[in-house]
């Protein structure tokens, strides 16, 4: 069994191109609803109403909030927060403000959609990627469930710990210990793929253990990728689950 590549969450997808394809839809219903197609009409106009100034300002800033959006960051969680609750201000501005049944109807409308986004995205399900990278699935190359003994030093320390694998992949791997350690620290790695190999990585998540996966770290390889790559897929095909039985140094789960 292994940790497969997934696609990244269809809602996040679709949220993040609306945002970036916002400016295009507005320009086309406006058009269509003053029956003038020239963009520099258009702005002249907008800009001309009273609350055209923060209208313009949210359709400008909706294709940066897009691609915050789809970055899948705490930056791109902050960021759709803080241009949802200017769409509610600047709607509820437009509806309390103008005399037009029309443009109080479209605000409503407009409102009534950011706010069902709203109470989707903030699903935990849909939250937790932005702020924990372990559920940033989709980002990891596939993972095998090799066992590997594995000797572990923080950067600047002499002191070594002992560790194994609970799986590998081409630009990581997540190692079984009960040593501290925080997200962020520089290790250096001594990995016994095919042969033993010395890398440095990064901490990238902590796990305290659950039934599924122990206690440990997840690490980012930031050294000789393309030799643990190769490393890795000639080791999958020796000893991965279709590979003919054989003796192995390192077995895998």
């Amino acid at each position: 069994m292994t940790r497969n590549q997934v696609k990244k969450p269809l809602i996040i997808q679709l949220v993040g191109w609306a945002l970036i394809l916002a400016p295009i839809g507005y320009y086309v219903t406006t058009a269509l609803q003053w029956q003038n197609w020239s963009l520099v009409v258009l702005i002249e106009q907008l800009l001309a109403l009273p609350h055209g100034p923060l209208k313009m300002v949210v359709i400008l800033s909706s294709p940066l909030v897009g691609l915050a959006v789809h970055s899948v960051k705490a930056i791109g969680w902050i960021s759709f927060m803080l241009y949802c609750g200017a769409t509610i201000f600047v709607n509820f501005y437009i509806a309390y403000s103008s005399e037009a049944v029309t443009n109080f109807s479209a605000s409503l409308y407009s409102l009534t959609g950011v706010l069902a986004i709203l109470v989707y995205v903030v699903r935990k399900e849909i939250m937790a990627p932005y702020f924990n990278p372990q559920m940033r699935w989709w980002e990891s190359a596939e993972r095998f469930p090799f066992k590997l003994d594995a000797q572990i030093q923080q950067s600047g320390s002499t002191e070594q710990t002992n560790a194994k694998t609970f799986d590998v992949s081409v630009s990581g791997c997540f190692l079984i210990t009960d040593h501290p350690y925080e997200a962020g620290q520089q290790l250096e790695l001594n990995l016994k793929l095919l042969e033993p190999i010395n890398l440095t990585a990064q901490v990238i998540w902590v796990s305290a253990g659950d039934e599924k996966i122990p206690q440990g770290i997840g690490v980012k390889f930031t050294s000789h990728l393309d030799e643990v790559s190769m490393m890795v897929t000639r080791f999958r095909k020796n000893y991965g689950p279709t590979a003919p039985v054989k003796k192995m140094s390192a077995s895998p789960a």
